[in-house]
């Protein structure tokens, strides 16, 4: 049996087409003994103004120099797919993003695709550590006590400190590769013609909730617009407003106006809190999230179940920003919904508003993941 354990560095990933400048490798046979190791130092082909300042300045192990004087991908391509060709298992820390790297390469030279199965220890962090989150390469070194190469994102050197990490992880388990491997199902992926399994699998799982999303069907799961760590509808209000425009003609009625709603009230009313910002701007109003910047805030009584009225720390602000001269006309929810023409009961009965207005081509997405997924 042969393990191949395998690193790469980048010079840019604009775009998602990463530009590989080091491929390192590490071969071993099943009792992890070395056959071979090595890095292959590549030119990334590219222009002076394309290079990832950042990753030279605070990644990278070498000069710019160094990697523009030497071949460029194609030299090292007959002998990186005979590696993996050979290799029983091919092996690495969050290696999709490498495999990609490649697969970007290939298709970049007009390359044939290389297919193999490929496995990531990144998922097994806990298996030494109780951290929820993967940890790094260095820092699984770290916690095993590993002496390693510390020649940190040389790919040759974060390839052989991956080896060691998956050797110290199956004698501290006394598990096989096999038996860990099963352990960890999601650890294994593909590539196949210059696409890798796992990221098809998110493209369509991505395209499907956008679709959804289109439809209406977009809301978490709950009526709750909470912190942004547990709740997902957080980050769809916030997107929406920075995007929302007219759907229909209104009256007028906020025209050129501010208007903001008590947060004790926003904070657990998602769907009726969307359907309030369409119908505001549609009136020619806008929903701020500041009280203090509104013309209009709207006041919502909450009693507690001791019978006390919850504090609202917005409104807290907007009597501040009174009392120092603001002209903020305060009125009540119910008031609120005279003016629009709702009674309570129709506003909850209200479809989640359409959220078009956030895949325009010039939509404002501050969220990059969003941004990914669904642009």
């Amino acid at each position: 049996m042969k393990y191949l354990f395998l690193d790469c560095e980048f010079a840019s990933s604009k775009g998602r087409s990463e530009k590989i400048c080091e491929f390192g490798y590490v071969m071993t046979d099943e009792s992890f003994n070395v056959i071979f190791k090595g890095n292959f130092i590549i030119n990334p082909d590219i222009q002076d103004n394309e290079w990832d300042w950042w990753a030279l300045k605070n990644i990278l192990t070498r000069s710019k120099a160094v990697y523009k004087n030497k071949y460029t991908f194609p030299t090292f391509y007959g002998r990186i797919a005979t590696m993996i060709k050979e290799a029983d298992y091919v092996i690495g820390h969050t290696l999709s993003s490498d495999v990609h790297a490649l697969n970007c390469e290939f298709k970049r030279y007009s390359l044939p695709s290389i297919d193999f199965d490929f496995y990531d220890i990144a998922n097994m962090s806990k298996e030494i550590s109780d951290s929820k989150d993967k940890l790094s390469v260095e820092d699984m070194v770290e916690v095993l006590k590993i002496e390693g190469d510390s020649s940190i994102h040389d790919a040759g050197a974060d390839a052989f400190n991956t080896m060691l990490v998956l050797k110290a992880i199956l004698k501290k388990t006394n598990l096989t590769l096999g038996e860990l491997l099963e352990k960890y199902p999601n650890s294994k992926d593909r590539t196949e013609n210059f696409e890798i399994n796992s990221m098809v699998k998110a493209r369509e799982v991505n395209v499907k909730r956008r679709e959804e999303m289109m439809k209406g069907d977009y809301s978490d799961g709950t009526n709750i617009i909470g912190p942004l760590r547990r709740f997902s509808n957080k980050k769809t209000f916030l997107r929406f407003l920075d995007n929302v425009t007219k759907t229909s003609p209104g009256n007028g009625k906020f025209e050129g106006k501010k208007i903001s709603i008590g947060i004790n009230y926003e904070s657990e009313h998602f769907k009726e809190m969307m359907n309030l910002v369409q119908i505001i701007t549609n009136e020619g109003g806008e929903y701020v999230l500041k009280g203090s910047l509104s013309d209009i805030f709207v006041t919502y009584q909450q009693i507690l179940e001791d019978g006390s009225v919850r504090d609202c720390n917005r409104e807290k602000y907007v009597d501040i920003a009174i009392s120092e001269g603001k002209p903020i006309l305060k009125i009540t929810f119910d008031e609120f919904l005279k003016i629009i023409g709702l009674t309570n009961e129709e506003l909850e009965a209200l479809p989640l508003p359409s959220i078009e207005c956030m895949f325009k081509k010039d939509s404002i997405i501050k969220d990059k993941k969003f941004l990914k997924k669904y642009k």
